[in-house]
């Protein structure tokens, strides 16, 4: 069995890591929320807990980190995520992993671990070629995706063949729209390069 961990140490400040096992004294992932906002709040933008406006910011994370961790049941072992928050006063945007086995990392195997078969792209995804971690063969998709009777949604993804454990990395986030996910992508791609995927011990 395999993680995903950022190598070089601390995450750059957009990014905000969601543990794998809740904390002690987190009951749940609503709450790791709720506390994770208060603590942002004044450490990384030195404002006051005292602020009005922190009651909203508490549920918004509260609602966020509730819905990783439903994530998180469905897939204890293979999935995981950070939260994307660039501005003390927009709403994080969850960009999720997984890892799935592979044989090759061949284009083909590759899409395979996007989706791009399963018939759920509105219309036809912009696909680039990218490179990963470490020379890694990669794709990258901006995609407007629908599945099942949900309304059609921006998704920016990333897949990466990680050799030596025999994996694929599938990365992904539904940005409010195109503009966002462009300005997103700087942000994501410098995330991407200091992951790594270690056994877990």
């Amino acid at each position: 069995m395999y993680l995903v961990s950022f190598a070089p140490g601390r995450l750059p400040r957009p990014w905000i890591a969601v543990p794998d096992k809740l904390p002690k004294g987190c009951r749940s992932y609503a709450a790791w929320g709720t506390y994770v906002a208060m603590g942002r709040w004044e450490d990384v933008y030195g404002m006051p807990r005292r602020d009005r406006r922190l009651r909203g910011y508490r549920r918004i994370f509260a609602e966020t980190a509730r819905r990783i961790g439903a994530l998180k049941k469905n897939y204890p072992a293979s999935a995981g995520s950070f939260l994307y928050q660039p501005d003390p006063f927009v709403s994080p945007v969850p960009v999720h992993y997984m890892l799935e086995t592979a044989e090759d990392g061949g284009v083909e195997e590759l899409r395979d671990s996007m989706g791009l078969n399963d018939g759920d792209d509105v219309e036809p995804p912009l696909l680039e070629a990218f490179t990963g971690p470490g020379g890694a063969p990669g794709l990258r998709a901006l995609r407007l995706t629908r599945y099942d009777d949900d309304e059609p949604s921006t998704t920016l993804e990333y897949v990466w063949y990680v050799a030596d454990a025999g994996v694929a990395v599938d990365l992904w986030c539904n940005p409010a729209g195109r503009d966002e996910a462009m300005r997103m992508r700087p942000d994501i791609e410098e995330l991407i390069a200091g992951l790594t995927v270690v056994p877990d011990k």
